[in-house]
């Protein structure tokens, strides 16, 4: 009866153990992507770099922060176009494989490409979705 017990008790803090790990190893790996989602922004990489710099007063923090939102303003120009880049590159490769598929294979492609699949929506860090605007269906 005493082993039972023992054995219970064992398998009981094994589990519980495992419970807290699970759970402590999902806080931090969210974490670590909400730093990651927030240095993906211009806003957010500028903050994040002032954050690492520890400006010494605010003479330093002003001038600190016009060369960051300059830099920030090149970089979201950029992910604007590279967005449009591949926005156009998708849309091609989807053109040139209709011909190609039969029409349930094309199906499977338009509903996996209309699942917020390839960039048509973006994850923003409060969790709402914002839809860019949708290409049109391809015939």
């Amino acid at each position: 009866m005493k082993k039972a017990k023992l054995i219970g008790m064992l398998l009981a803090t094994l589990v519980v153990g495992a419970l807290i790990g699970a759970l402590g190893t999902g806080v931090v790996i969210n974490q670590r992507l909400d730093r990651l989602r927030e240095i993906s922004h211009t806003r957010g990489f500028s903050m994040a770099l002032e954050r690492v710099i520890e400006p010494t007063d605010e003479v330093q923090r002003e001038a600190i922060r016009t060369v960051l939102e300059a830099s920030g303003m090149r970089l979201s120009k950029l992910r604007r176009s590279h967005f449009d880049e591949m926005r156009t590159i998708i849309d091609s490769t989807r053109k040139s494989l209709m011909p190609l598929l039969t029409d349930g294979q094309r199906e499977r492609l338009e509903n996996w490409f209309a699942r917020d699949h390839f960039m048509d929506r973006r994850r923003h860090r409060s969790g709402k979705q914002m839809r860019s605007p949708e290409p049109p269906p391809l015939k």
